[in-house]
């Protein structure tokens, strides 16, 4: 765990490959903030590869979680156990990552494991699979908590975390769905139990129309917005503990 004192963090939502609106907000924040938290999903969007190049220059100044679509799209470049590598890709390529085979200029095909193969062959010369496959489950500080959807109510904190890290490994992926990352129930609960824990969790995933105040709740920041629906972007800042909607309209 990272101790937060003398360190501002802000934390931005899932981006989906909004290259030019997320540079817009590092631009603003760059000299007054420590460290950018990204929630996961930034790989698929017409603007996925600058978008990942962009947080990848940041060096250590950047942290990305992992979202869902990455976890998909990471176990979809797998070579076995292919019965499911077939599953990942199935759910990839039929469902939500057409934009980001475009963005490394490789037209989609029919045909999943071309598709893979294509992907694999730009992403793992250039660094993007390294990151991509390094991207760990949350990020926590002495004072909050950032993960993609949200934590489970039934379990500790402390249970949580352990079983995110062991889902977390490359034995382990391709096998589970952890709800911490995928659900969308988990992502628009609103207020914690002290069971899980005393901090802030600062969400994504969810793309519920909400005002800067409905989105703050006792033990919550939900951060998930609809940019592409003309949505204002929404951030995080620890310091001031504030949300700001950034109208790019």
């Amino acid at each position: 765990m990272e101790s937060q004192e003398n360190m501002n963090h802000l934390v931005i939502p899932d981006s989906h490959g909004e290259y030019d609106k997320v540079c817009r907000i590092i631009d603003a924040y760059q000299d007054t903030v420590d460290r950018f938290v990204f929630l996961g999903d930034v790989v698929d969007g017409a603007e996925a590869k600058p978008l990942i190049s962009l947080i990848r220059s940041l060096g250590e100044k950047a942290i990305t979680v992992v979202g869902n679509h990455e976890w998909v799209l990471r176990n979809a470049l797998q070579d076995d156990p292919e019965e499911l590598v077939d599953h990942w890709r199935h759910r990839l390529w039929s469902r939500y990552e057409r934009d980001t085979l475009e963005s490394y200029g490789i037209a989609r095909t029919r045909k999943w494991g071309i598709n893979a193969e294509a992907l694999n062959e730009v992403i793992r010369p250039n660094g993007h699979y390294d990151w991509l496959t390094s991207l760990p489950t949350f990020y926590e500080t002495d004072s909050f908590v950032a993960i993609h959807a949200g934590p489970r109510h039934d379990l500790s904190w402390d249970i949580q975390k352990k079983e995110l890290d062991d889902a977390n490994t490359k034995e382990q992926r391709m096998y589970t769905e952890p709800l911490q990352i995928f659900s969308h129930g988990l992502s628009k609960v609103r207020d914690l139990p002290l069971s899980v824990d005393s901090r802030m969790f600062i969400t994504g995933h969810s793309h519920l129309s909400a005002t800067s105040e409905n989105r703050r709740a006792m033990g919550r920041v939900c951060l998930g917005s609809r940019t592409r629906a003309g949505d204002p972007f929404f951030t995080w800042e620890s310091q001031k503990n504030e949300i700001k909607a950034h109208d790019f309209s």
